[in-house]
């Protein structure tokens, strides 16, 4: 018998449901997606400084340079910010691509860790949201749902073993008000009277700085969850 709209039976369909269904199990799976979005990333990192560039140029062609006795000074024409084009707001963008890319590996390092210590662990969950994941160092608090964007909480797993100093961890912090709304939603889902009009989280102030920490985060993450996939792909039966 064959599915309506499709030529695979009911039992080849049954099992590319169980196949695509079970993916989250797969290290692999977590590692080509991290993948993915920080290509994404990078794309719209390269198209963010491109437009800065583009803007400080303007800024110069449309600017008067003077000397006097006072020194040197400046004057722009017109309204500076003018001088601007979209892609400067591409800021949010890459900031929420890249904070999901780093979600994916965590979340991915963990998965893979609690395979290798108990395959059973991971193997006889039916479904993604029923995984909860025991926290380090830690035998009286409850384990926590992987179903979180906060970064912070996933690094406190049992199976994830790398080392964030407190700056990168302060870009993580960071990085979880991208994902939860900055890169999606014009405002937070709740209000900070600290930050009312979102320029703490929104603006690009230690941009490289920023950016050079969120790479040696993911490169960190990547090749750690690319041994666990690897092991995990050794281990399991066919």
């Amino acid at each position: 018998m064959t599915h309506e709209g499709s030529e695979l039976s009911e039992e080849d369909l049954k099992q590319l449901k169980q196949y695509w269904y079970n993916r989250w199990k797969e290290g692999f799976s977590w590692l080509d997606m991290a993948n993915t979005l920080k290509t994404s990333a990078d794309t719209i990192h390269e198209e963010l400084l491109a437009a800065d560039q583009r803007f400080i140029q303007n800024i110069w062609k449309n600017s008067e340079v003077k000397q006097d006795d006072e020194g040197i000074k400046v004057r722009t024409k017109g309204d500076i910010l003018s001088y601007g084009d979209s892609e400067m707001g591409l800021y949010p963008m890459y900031m929420s691509q890249v904070g999901y890319a780093l979600e994916n590996l965590f979340k991915g390092i963990i998965i893979c860790g609690m395979w290798l210590d108990n395959p059973k662990s991971i193997d006889d969950l039916n479904d993604f949201q029923a995984l909860f994941f025991p926290i380090k160092g830690n035998t009286t608090q409850k384990p926590r749902t992987i179903i979180t964007h906060d970064l912070i909480a996933l690094l406190a797993a049992k199976d994830i073993s790398l080392k964030i100093g407190k700056e990168k961890k302060k870009v993580l912090i960071k990085l979880i008000d991208f994902i939860l709304w900055g890169g999606r939603y014009p405002v937070p889902l709740k209000l900070d009277t600290g930050d009312p009009i979102f320029m703490r989280v929104m603006a690009p102030y230690d941009e490289p700085e920023e950016h050079e920490m969120i790479e040696k985060i993911y490169q960190t993450a990547k090749t750690e969850l690319a041994r666990l996939s690897a092991l995990q792909r050794v281990r399991r039966p066919d």
